[in-house]
């Protein structure tokens, strides 16, 4: 994209918004899937008397814990990508190819 015309700031803010893009995703994704497969777990547990707990309560905590970890990562990632890319120079990226 630079090699058209994009500049650092752009490329910054596109892998930034990418990342934002991935993590909700993946937010979305660990909610759908984990909280369903959560609570047929406990129904399980329940009914088979293996798990000593009785009543279901949403685990608020570690659901915030979740998306707190993955928005820590992704700003992470965002930023160690965009300072390997400012290393290399748009000839040279282009010239790399896998």
């Amino acid at each position: 994209m630079q090699a058209v015309g994009m500049t650092n700031r752009q490329l910054d803010r596109s892998l930034q918004l990418e990342g934002i893009f991935f993590s909700a995703g993946t937010a979305a994704v660990s909610l759908a899937a984990g909280l369903p497969l959560g609570y047929a777990l406990f129904r399980y547990g329940k009914a088979q008397a293996f798990i000593g707990i009785g009543i279901y309560h949403f685990p608020l905590w570690e659901v915030l814990f979740l998306f707190l970890l993955i928005a820590i990562m992704q700003m992470v990632l965002s930023f160690v990508l965009s300072r390997n890319v400012k290393k290399e120079s748009v000839v040279e990226r282009i010239r790399y190819q896998g």
